[in-house]
């Protein structure tokens, strides 16, 4: 037998994650009757068959959205020149001669920042070209221009920049005038795509009553932690106290006032959000569809009898199931990733890989004993290749979820290594897991907790990477992996728990003086308050702050030594002279 599936059938799901599958089927019972009316479905085949279909819809619109790493890269890297541009005079002799092949940018700086020059002198060749054309020069007036047709704004446009472009006298000048437009058309670019994501995400979300759940959830949360006052409304009419609901937070209208850099914050939270909830929803229908619950919801039911063992045997099938496509999509885009890097192009792709034939293969090979274990349990066909391509449908939507989420975050961690502007970021490594902390280095564990301060917003964004990706990003930097620790984690833990970011949500006026005024009085949960504080104004935490002395009469207030972990090794160190110097374990703490 298979060797995945025996690892398959010794899968045991929690009590916890048992009771949430069962809560996740009832709730999803209003959606799927009102789907029921809306396409008149009138038997089993042909609800399996609609559910199938309209996820597929979902996964094809998402993933019309581009993955936007290599813009980001870009931006980076021109960034980095424009803060010094003597790189310009360093590599110019080195690059002014090759070809403009790539397109592609990753998180190699000096490798984009190569890249960028290339296409910078390409782009100068080029209006230098057109303008010899067409006879203009650095004096030609643009209001005696005059261009009709179809692409005129775009033709006035260009004629603009090459006007400003021959207006720079040394090279030098009119590279750094061509990155300052490519990282506005850039930001331009992010900006639009990052919008047009979020407003998919609301749709979805807006599909299956989620921001709904998720205020409940957190009103819910903030009674049991103490912070009931900082309410958010599901939705809101008026802004006269600064207060927004979470419907608006998706609207262009709020979503232009960010910066490109929080934008993609907000958008790495919210596709990690939708990520897991593709995953409970692959769960359901899982489950439905292994227990062959298809015509009983026709004929109206909802309460149905689901026992552990049941619900075990359907949790151990897609458990199976899900990392045999998940693997099979991630090799994928990794393969096109790689090709991409390699040619310099981006490639026109299908969504994912057609993996019958290996599938088909095996299903010879496991197909029987598939099907005589699981109908032990399951009322199913537990049909092998049928269960794998009503599956492939969610797992696909689920990593392709997740990958968008990784192509905005990996950049925006390169950022901050690179240019450390975030008052407090870095790893959580001692995580707080079913009321235990776990030191996620120590135990080589395959995902790592990172955590950012951001101003403006109501909660830390924090996410998980997996390790291999955070080292490949960190040795970037330096060889032995140095990352910063997140400050302040205990602060969100109240009795043993981690407060959830339920919601990221901007901080309103009408919250700031409750928080100014919790934060500076003995409140329960006071460095709870104070760290609101700072993520309000951006001034750090006193709890996280030392007094050191200066002279025999004067002290001052300063930050606690920021403590860093070596991925390489799993040491803790702190910085003292621009030097690290290793610390013991638990002073560090």
């Amino acid at each position: 037998m298979h060797n995945k599936f025996n690892i398959a059938k010794k899968y045991l799901p929690s009590k916890k994650e048992m009771q949430s599958l069962r809560n996740n089927i009832y709730s999803i019972m209003p959606f799927l009757q009102s789907f029921i009316k809306y396409y008149n479905i009138r038997d089993a085949v042909q609800f399996r068959e609609m559910i199938q279909n309209f996820f597929q819809l979902i996964f094809e619109d998402f993933f019309r959205h581009n993955y936007i790493d290599s813009r980001l890269y870009e931006s980076q890297a021109i960034e980095s020149i424009l803060k010094d541009p003597s790189i310009i005079s360093r590599e110019y002799a080195n690059i002014k001669n090759m070809s403009n092949t790539h397109t592609v940018y990753t998180a190699n700086l000096y490798r984009s920042q190569k890249l960028v020059l290339v296409n910078a002198l390409d782009d100068i060749a080029n209006i230098e070209e057109f303008a010899q054309k067409y006879g203009i020069t650095s004096a030609s007036d643009i209001k005696d221009i005059h261009i009709d047709g179809e692409n005129s704004k775009e033709i006035m446009n260009f004629i603009k920049l090459t006007i400003e472009t021959l207006k720079k006298k040394s090279i030098n000048e009119k590279i750094l005038f061509i990155l300052k437009e490519q990282k506005k058309t850039n930001e331009d670019f992010v900006k639009e795509h990052q919008i047009a994501c979020l407003e998919s995400l609301y749709d979805f979300f807006s599909t299956f009553n989620f921001l709904q759940t998720y205020i409940n959830t957190y009103t819910s949360n903030s009674i049991k932690f103490s912070f009931s006052d900082l309410k958010y409304p599901l939705s809101s009419t008026t802004d006269k106290n600064g207060v927004i609901g979470l419907e608006q937070v998706f609207s262009k209208e709020f979503l232009n006032t960010l910066s490109v850099e929080d934008l993609c914050f907000f958008n790495a939270f919210w596709f990690n959000r939708f990520a897991k909830e593709c995953n409970n929803l692959y769960m359901v229908f899982s489950t439905i569809d292994s227990l062959d619950l298809w015509q009983d919801i026709l004929d109206g039911g909802k309460n149905f009898v689901l026992p552990d063992n049941v619900l075990i045997a359907s949790c151990q099938k897609t458990h199976y199931i899900y990392g045999l496509l998940s693997e099979s999509f991630n090799i994928y885009q990794a393969s096109i990733t790689s090709g991409e890097i390699k040619q310099g192009i981006f490639f026109s792709h299908s969504p994912s890989k057609d993996y019958s034939s290996f599938y088909n293969k095996l299903h010879n090979l496991i197909g029987k004993d598939y099907f005589n274990y699981f109908s032990t349990y399951l009322d199913g066909k537990n049909n092998f290749l049928e269960d794998v391509i009503f599956s492939s449908i969610f797992i696909n939507l689920i990593k392709c979820a997740y990958r968008h989420k990784d192509t905005i975050f990996e950049p925006l961690l390169k950022n901050m290594l690179d240019n450390p502007h975030s008052k407090n970021w870095g790893i959580i490594r001692d995580e707080l897991i079913d009321g235990q902390y776990l030191d996620s280095i120590a135990n080589n564990n395959k995902m790592i907790l990172l955590s950012f301060d951001i101003e403006g917003f109501n909660m830390p964004f924090r996410f998980h990477i997996s390790r291999d990706a955070l080292i490949d990003i960190t040795k970037l930097n330096n060889p032995d992996c140095m990352i910063p620790e997140y400050q302040g984690a205990e602060d969100f833990v109240i009795g043993g728990e981690v407060v959830p970011s339920n919601i990221i949500m901007p901080i309103p006026k009408s919250h700031r003086k409750i928080i100014m005024e919790h934060a500076n009085a003995d409140s329960p949960n006071k460095n709870l308050w104070e760290h609101f504080y700072f993520l309000m104004n951006g001034r750090f935490p006193p709890h996280l702050t030392q007094t050191v002395k200066i002279s025999k009469k004067q002290t001052k207030q300063t930050r606690l030594p920021i403590c860093y972990t070596s991925l390489k090794n799993g040491k803790r160190y702190y910085k003292q002279n621009n030097k690290f110097v290793e610390v013991d374990n638990e002073l560090a703490k």
